[in-house]
């Protein structure tokens, strides 16, 4: 989601076939909804819709509010093995933000425009050698699940398309915690950078436990306006329906 919802790791670690690592491949299908974290008020509701395509992986996720209109789409096509993103869209109806990726090579041609009152503007962006776009977040720490539980923090850069540059961060495993009777593997997003992290809103993500770790939530700021207010802080509730 580029709620970013949003990981990505260094070759040096030498990325795992799909085989070798559980990434939720039984999964055709989450639901989710975004919610304010005090009151769990919710603001939005959403599918995201997974398939493959020979050697690649689709996700289309689609955002609404409590009227059913649609307020923001996106579409990700990315190499199962590498993670790398072959194309990406995204649409905001509401202020009329868009992005289009296209990968070619080793790099991405990006065209971006903010809102309806603004031109696109068209450029490109290199790969870097350890970078991956939010839209992997999940495949990527389901890859290393077990070495983010023994404390080891993955470090990469995340790829911001919409701002034509790429940023170091780092997933790191930051405590056990019981919701709703459920054991969960809480894990922080954070910028590698001690100055920005100071100044960065709180990214974090919630895993069941176990041998199939499935993502429940994620805490971080919504690109989607709220009130009026945009990247304001919610938690969006992940659910599996019956596949």
């Amino acid at each position: 989601m580029k709620i970013y919802l949003l990981l990505p790791w260094v070759l040096a670690w030498a990325l795992a076939d799909r085989g070798q690592a559980y990434e939720m491949e039984d999964v055709t299908r989450i639901d989710f909804e975004v919610r304010d974290p005090g009151n769990r008020e919710v603001f939005f509701k959403g599918t995201e819709k997974i398939s493959q395509e020979a050697a690649s992986t689709r996700k289309e996720t689609w955002y609404y509010d409590l009227n059913k209109t649609e307020v923001q789409y996106e579409n990700v096509l990315y190499n199962n093995r590498s993670l790398r993103v072959e194309s990406y869209r995204f649409k905001n109806p509401l202020t009329g933000e868009e992005t289009d990726v296209v990968t070619q090579g080793d790099t991405m041609k990006i065209k971006y425009r903010p809102e309806f009152k603004q031109a696109y503007k068209e450029g490109t962006l290199p790969w870097p050698k350890d970078g991956y776009h939010g839209k992997v977040f999940n495949n990527l720490i389901l890859r290393h699940w077990t070495s983010l539980l023994q404390g080891k923090p993955i470090s990469f850069d995340l790829v911001l398309p919409y701002r034509f540059e790429s940023l170091g961060f780092e997933i790191v495993s930051k405590k056990t915690t019981k919701v709703d009777g459920e054991d969960r593997e809480v894990l922080a997003l954070q910028p590698t950078s001690f100055i920005i992290r100071a100044i960065a809103p709180r990214m974090e993500f919630h895993y069941t436990k176990g041998d199939k770790p499935r993502i429940r939530q994620f805490s971080g700021p919504c690109t989607i306006p709220i009130q009026g207010k945009k990247d304001r802080m919610v938690d969006i509730i992940f659910s599996y329906p019956q596949q």
